[in-house]
């Protein structure tokens, strides 16, 4: 059965009505819950719950978005990056959908008004998915986002994860360090966790402890401790890493540098003999330090604990399938900055849209980055507080690549567009 036919059956058997029409809210409460956990676990209503998630692996979704509005609800997927719409189905269809997602991820089916955050697992072609689901009251009703998880998924090696020759052999050579720390830095989907855990792969022999934390836990490597992170119950980034250095840890990976106290903590463990994995939310390498700095991180602390800082985005590749070469015109590389000298002997391409890739000539998504190797000069330059300025026209002069330049190296081999190169250069041009 197409997802036209699907649709229409669930119509059917639950009673919804299309887009436009008149409704009237089922009520919470009393006979109101047990009429809607009935609802939720109508076969249509599973059906439809598990069209969702199973359409959302398919198509290698991070995201899935159930949206009330005042007539419908829409349902939204995010794939490379991007949200598309997967359906609107009307609005008496909501509540039991919702219901259900709440009931398998344990969540209080009579609780509308409040914030709640749970999981759920499935099974999937051999594996298993893991959501992590939370809900958000809108003036519509509960916005629902359900983000996956997988936490199974495995890397062959650093090679995997997109870094060039150079950048993987500077990624090697810092984490054959015994102490000190490695940032990882970008804004929130920019690929910065399958960074770090590819990293943790790539040294997990069986010689070392190797203890993480994390909020939350989203993949698993056989023999390393991952420890959740659970605020309400007194399991922060600081009281977990404390109690983590207690136990004898050769690598740590904390999820993220929160606050100045983590960030202290982690700082000083980096210089006590143990080699320390953090993620940072800037947009540059070089911007890391005026966080650090900003934090009230010493730079005598910064200086000494730093091995590499590494910046990263995700950019979407062409679709093979429908990809053709295509001359940009001078208008698309002035808005870039680049002259056409600079694109000489460059491959340029674009996809044109195919049921591959959705229409979208986009398919995939693949990590530019920028590694800042913190030497001694730099070392030198964080202690006098120099500018970012001097950090960065220094760094540049010793070979450093720019996340820009990195976009657009992959831009001029045809591996992704510069409307890709546009897009994710807002911060880092």
């Amino acid at each position: 059965m197409d997802r036209e036919g699907f649709f229409k059956m669930a119509l059917r058997y639950v009673g919804g009505q299309a887009p436009g029409e008149q409704f009237d809210e089922l009520e919470i409460g009393g006979e109101g819950v047990h009429e809607l956990v009935l609802a939720s676990s109508q076969s249509p209503i599973v059906t439809l719950c598990d069209f969702m998630l199973v359409e959302a692996i398919r198509q290698g979704a991070s995201d899935i978005h159930i949206e009330p509005q005042e007539t419908y609800f829409r349902v939204r997927i995010r794939v490379d990056g991007r949200l598309r719409t997967l359906m609107t189905p009307p609005k008496r269809l909501e509540l039991p959908t919702v219901g259900r997602f709440k009931v398998i991820s344990n969540l209080d089916i009579t609780k509308r008004r409040i914030t709640q955050d749970g999981t759920l697992a499935v099974a999937y072609s051999d594996t298993k998915v893991h959501f992590r689901v939370s809900t958000l009251p809108t003036a519509f009703g509960e916005k629902m986002v359900l983000r996956v998880l997988r936490k199974e998924r495995k890397f062959s090696g650093l090679e995997d994860v997109g870094l060039d020759a150079p950048g993987t052999e500077l990624l090697r050579r810092a984490l054959a360090v015994p102490q000190g720390l490695i940032l990882v830095t970008g804004p929130t989907g920019s690929g910065k966790t399958t960074t770090v855990h590819a990293a943790l792969r790539h040294i997990n022999t069986g010689e070392m402890n190797i203890v993480t934390l994390e909020d939350p836990v989203e993949m698993t490597i056989e023999g390393v401790s991952h420890v959740p992170i659970k605020e309400a119950g007194g399991v922060t980034f600081s009281a977990g890493l404390r109690s983590v250095l207690r136990q004898d840890p050769d690598v740590v990976f904390v999820g993220e540098m929160r606050d100045p106290e983590v960030a202290s903590i982690a700082m000083r463990a980096s210089l006590t003999g143990h080699l320390v994995l953090s993620t940072l939310h800037t947009n540059s390498s070089v911007e890391s330090l005026v966080r650090l700095e900003d934090m009230g991180t010493p730079p005598y602390l910064v200086a000494g604990a730093l091995l590499i800082i590494i910046a990263q985005r995700l950019v979407r590749n062409v679709c093979e399938n429908c990809a053709e070469p295509y001359e940009p015109p001078d208008d698309e590389l002035a808005a870039l900055g680049i002259n056409r000298t600079r694109t000489e002997g460059a491959t340029f391409r674009r996809g044109t849209g195919c049921r591959r890739c959705t229409e979208t000539g986009y398919l995939g998504r693949a990590g530019v980055f920028e590694i800042l190797k913190i030497d001694s000069e730099i070392r030198r330059l964080i202690r006098q507080r120099g500018t970012s300025d001097d950090i960065l026209e220094y760094a540049m002069g010793s070979g450093m690549t720019t996340l820009f330049d990195a976009a657009l190296e992959r831009a001029q081999r045809g591996e992704t567009t510069l409307a890709e190169v546009s897009r994710v250069s807002y911060a880092f041009k």
